[in-house]
């Protein structure tokens, strides 16, 4: 039967190129457009580093929930620690180092090394959660006030030449500090640096502060030390990170609209996208208008084929056809156009949304995966738009006699 598919399509091969030209139009472009939404949209997360397991509760918020800002009391921190796994209280403070190179230094609980610690985001413009690891050493221990520190790995090479510093001191206006653990740096510093390189500035190495933690209890012990901004990180493996966010804010009375006072990674996925919602609302509109246009031509070309082709089909049935072998031939028919006119469409879609992502330094964030569950649905998609169209027209117009055909009424 496939045989004689082939050979009927031969026959009428300008009908069979025009088709397969309107899905080939269709499917291309929605494929690019798709495509390009996906790398863009991989591009946004990947420049993302809000550590994914953590929420965050920011102070200092002004929004129409809040308009005097948001505030933490004591209590609630209490109640949170008491009632989540990990629970890491951060606070930058004004802790100055006796060496020549800058040190910022913050006041968090210690389980920080498994919350994640904040920091500025110059990415998003946003306060962000980084996951940062102990390469040497260890922290403290819980409600110590002992006078040590976790330096992170740029100070311990700016200050020392090295990273294994622990059991070394790292002095202050306090006195020294004995460093028992390095961490791992966040990219705090790091986005500074490249953006004052692309300013053209010179870099200073001493200039751009690196980080160091101390506990709590330590910090208690402290005269004149001034704190600001402080914020709450919050880890619990034993829920998933929405029962987590959901329980925060009803614990600390936050409307569940509210996504700035508590966050996550996926909110600040969403503010991005949302930030550049006018590009993908285009592509969006783009895509939807290709896709009904497509349809429609693929439509108009399967009735014009039924028009011109009535004498076949009476030819069909003089010879013994029932309707239902003739549905069956429109069926396999379709979906030989449908499926090689589809994968054609995709491979070279393919070739271009690569070269055109080389081009605009994208190709990295092409997701493959993505690429080919999209490309499956689009197949399917357009296999049973061709299908449904060609299926309707042959069951609704097959029920005449064989000589209204031959005569071409």
């Amino acid at each position: 039967m496939f045989a004689h598919i082939i050979k009927k399509n031969k026959s009428y091969k300008n009908l069979f190129i025009y088709q397969q030209i309107y899905i080939f139009i269709a499917v291309l472009v929605i494929f690019l457009l798709l495509g390009f939404r996906n790398a863009s949209v991989n591009k946004i997360e990947s420049k993302i580093v809000f550590y994914e397991d953590s929420v965050l509760i920011y102070e200092d918020i002004s929004n129409s929930y809040f308009p005097k800002g948001f505030h933490l009391i004591d209590t609630q921190i209490e109640e949170i620690e008491r009632d989540f796994q990990f629970v890491n209280v951060f606070n930058p403070i004004t802790l100055v180092a006796s060496t020549r190179q800058h040190v910022k230094f913050s006041v968090v609980s210690d389980d920080f090394i498994e919350t994640g610690v904040a920091f500025s985001d110059l990415v998003t413009h946003k306060v962000a959660v980084q996951k940062i690891d102990l390469i040497h050493g260890n922290v403290w221990e819980k409600d110590s006030k002992d006078p040590v520190v976790v330096i992170d790995e740029a100070t311990a090479n700016l200050v020392f030449g090295h990273t294994n510093v622990v059991g070394k001191f790292l002095p202050t206006r306090y006195g020294d500090l004995e460093i028992i653990g390095v961490a791992t740096n966040t990219k705090e510093r790091e986005q500074m640096i490249e953006h004052m390189e692309k300013a053209g500035q010179t870099i200073d190495d001493s200039t751009y502060a690196t980080d160091a933690y101390i506990s709590y209890g330590y910090f208690s012990t402290l005269t004149d030390v001034q704190t600001y901004n402080r914020s709450v990180i919050v880890k619990d493996t034993r829920m998933s990170l929405k029962e987590l966010k959901s329980r925060l804010k009803e614990k600390l009375n936050v409307p569940s609209g509210d996504d700035m006072v508590v966050s996550d990674r996926q909110d600040i996925i969403d503010k991005e996208i949302t930030s550049k919602k006018v590009f993908f609302q285009i592509i969006i509109s783009i895509t939807s208008v290709f896709a009904v246009l497509g349809i429609i031509n693929i439509a108009n070309v399967s009735l014009f084929f039924y028009r011109i082709n009535k004498k076949n089909i009476g030819i069909y049935k003089a010879v013994g056809c029932s309707n239902k072998q003739w549905i069956i031939l429109s069926l396999l028919e379709s979906l030989l156009i449908g499926i090689i006119t589809s994968v054609v469409s995709i491979v070279i879609g393919l070739a271009i949304l690569i070269v055109g992502t080389i081009f605009a330094k994208t190709f990295l964030y092409i997701n493959i995966l993505q690429l080919l569950l999209s490309s499956i649905g689009i197949i399917i998609v357009i296999t049973l738009v061709v299908v449904s169209i060609n299926l309707l027209t042959a069951v609704f117009k097959i029920k005449k006699e064989p000589l209204y055909y031959l005569r071409g009424e």
